[in-house]
């Protein structure tokens, strides 16, 4: 994470908290609009070298070949199990590859695909220190005099270099250095062309947007199509082999996964933590598993993973002594 970014943000009000999202005092209202956030949760790492593309060709789900400067792409990084252990999205930069995904699996991430490299040509690089991360909500075609893209994961390169995400509402993931970052905050939240968020609120959107950023407790846990990377487009199936591909593959021909992606919601927000279980209302039973969760004042909202013979027949409820009523909604 880079401090002097933190510095900055904090000298406009901001507050670093325990799970790396920043806050705001006064606080931010909690409405999407023309706004900007910080995404400090995240962070990213570049793959370079002569091997880079063949290298991450034989270690993630998406076809790597069809990444461009104009192009990103979500993928999954699997175990030879083909359980995920960490989701990505992956942006080209000329012959590199620049790698975001959660702050807390960087160094899971690193390690492992450093004993695939073996005699590659490939380097594996920190950048926390040297990108920054921002997330943007715009309706509008530019902003700050950037044209901002138009198609999911189509890439503005320059500085800042800035990703369309898959989303019902125009939002956008930026990658900028400190000075760039300042600067564009400075241009658009300074000077009031768009509000500051909370980075909580960016959070909910990824996951109500289906997107599963999740932690070390998740990791390594379900496969990709238990944790909506194909539906995110972050699965190839015509590539060759990548490590846990076969039960990737195995999985799409023989039939679809018995477990699946849903959002969720819960009036009772306080009552919420990751050791948190889901049961059936009706006897009691584990029905389903948090993935990642994120709340808003009284309400929050949950990425879960259910057998989908149960999506429409159970009555879910958090496993607590006022059994809250946990309602599935549709991805948004």
């Amino acid at each position: 994470m880079n401090s002097d970014w933190i510095a900055f943000l904090q000298s406009k009000g901001a507050r670093l908290t325990d799970d790396r999202h920043i806050e705001f005092s006064p606080s931010t209202p909690n409405t999407i609009e023309e706004r900007l956030y910080p995404v400090t949760h995240l962070t990213t790492f570049k793959v370079s070298g002569d091997d880079a593309s063949t290298f991450l060709q034989g270690q993630l789900t998406c076809n790597i070949n069809d990444l461009t400067d104009d192009q990103a792409g979500f993928a999954a990084y699997c175990n030879a199990k083909g359980r995920v252990i960490s989701n990505l999205l992956i942006c080209r930069q000329h012959d590199a590859f620049i790698v975001i995904l959660p702050t807390s699996l960087l160094d899971k991430v690193i390690n492992k695909l450093r004993m695939y490299i073996l005699r590659a040509k490939v380097t594996l690089t920190r950048e926390a220190e040297n990108l920054c991360l921002l997330g943007l909500n715009s309706k509008h075609p530019s902003v700050a005099n950037i044209t901002l893209p138009v198609n999911n994961y189509q890439v503005t390169k320059g500085d800042p270099h800035i990703i369309k995400l898959p989303s019902p509402s125009p939002r956008y993931l930026i990658l900028a250095d400190l000075d760039h970052a300042k600067r564009f905050w400075s241009q658009t939240v300074d000077s009031q062309i768009l509000q500051k968020g909370d980075s909580n609120l960016w959070s909910y959107q990824d996951l109500s947007a289906g997107i599963p950023w999740f932690d070390e407790s998740v990791s390594e846990q379900y496969i990709p199509q238990m944790l909506n990377v194909d539906k995110l487009g972050g699965i190839s199936f015509n590539k060759g082999c990548y490590t846990g591909q076969e039960i990737v593959a195995r999985t799409h021909y023989l039939g679809k996964a018995k477990r699946e992606l849903y959002l969720a919601e819960c009036s009772n927000a306080e009552i919420i933590d990751r050791d948190t279980t889901i049961i059936d209302g009706d006897n009691g039973e584990s029905s389903a598993k948090i993935v990642a969760f994120c709340c808003l004042g009284q309400t929050c909202r949950l990425l879960l993973v259910m057998p989908t013979s149960d999506s429409d027949q159970k009555t879910l409820v958090l496993n607590n002594s006022s059994q809250d009523k946990i309602t599935l909604i549709p991805f948004q």
